[in-house]
């Protein structure tokens, strides 16, 4: 997976994450799976819940480090989202 210029937005793609579920529901991703590829999640840096006002919705949102460099997974009730944001070195 590339990582994408600091001049570009990133732009999320629709994935399926695969969860640890301890004692909480979607408590930690372990792995993103995108078509014919699975990534393997090694790290996560940080987690947060998200309310958008406006709709009236909730998101989990992980910064995570996968085999290949960085990435944000977005959970919210309609699927998962991943994303690969420009990150400062």
């Amino acid at each position: 997976m590339a990582a994408v210029p600091a001049e570009r937005p990133a732009r999320p793609v629709a994935c399926r994450v695969v969860f640890y579920s301890g004692y909480k529901s979607r408590e930690t991703p372990r792995a993103v799976r995108l078509k014919d590829r699975e990534l393997k999640v090694l790290e996560v840096l940080d987690r947060r819940r998200v309310q958008d006002a406006r709709r009236k919705t909730e998101a989990k949102v992980f910064t995570c480090r996968p085999e290949e460099g960085r990435a944000q997974i977005t959970v919210t009730s309609t699927g998962c989202w991943l994303s690969i944001p420009p990150f400062d070195k």
